[in-house]
């Protein structure tokens, strides 16, 4: 049928999808703040957009630090200990 993925597992076998969905969403964010945090500390003059470096430095930490929180709670509440 046009229009749909040419996969040959099926839906139903695939059944942590929007799990794995979510956790792949936090680990972007988690390594996006990171990224912008090296970025801010790393060559503050290369940012002139963002002259408060110190606290998009300090949002870029509270941003991995969230996701990396998010993380933990969906591995505890699936019964893991690390991310997959």
């Amino acid at each position: 049928m046009e229009g749909q993925p040419q996969n040959p597992q099926s839906i139903e076998s695939q059944p942590n999808l929007i799990i794995d969905a979510v956790r792949a969403h936090f680990v972007a964010k988690s390594t996006e703040a990171l990224a912008r945090f090296a970025l801010y500390t790393s060559k503050p003059v290369g940012v002139g957009e963002h002259p408060d470096v110190v606290g998009e430095s300090v949002k870029a930490l509270e941003d991995h630090d969230h996701a990396e929180s998010v993380l933990e709670r969906l591995n505890g509440l699936l019964g893991q200990n690390e991310r997959s």
